[in-house]
């Protein structure tokens, strides 16, 4: 329920209407361990490489929220918009 009152914020926030690719499911989960892991954040030009303990990748974090967290190298797979949001923060609070 509360992930559901937390989704309507999108409603009032046209910016997340358009996103250019489509959501995986896998892809979120995955993202969201890394930051659940306090995951280290080293910023590149238009990058930003995520290394945790267990994992590393690098995705695009560029043109906030249309393609911000998108896996390039696999298949262009985008997290959920809570995910970006979730993930713009941490890069905000962490990122090099």
């Amino acid at each position: 329920m509360l992930k559901f009152l937390k989704s309507l914020q999108f409603i009032f926030r046209p910016s997340f209407w358009v996103i250019s690719l489509a959501y995986n499911k896998g892809w979120d989960k995955r993202l969201n361990k890394l930051l659940d892991d306090k995951c280290d954040v080293k910023m590149n030009n238009r990058t930003a490489i995520l290394r945790s303990e267990s994992d590393e990748i690098e995705i695009w974090v560029s043109n906030y929220p249309y393609a911000f967290g998108y896996w390039y190298q696999q298949n262009n797979l985008r997290p959920s918009r809570l995910t970006i949001e979730r993930l713009a923060t941490y890069i905000a609070e962490n990122g090099k």
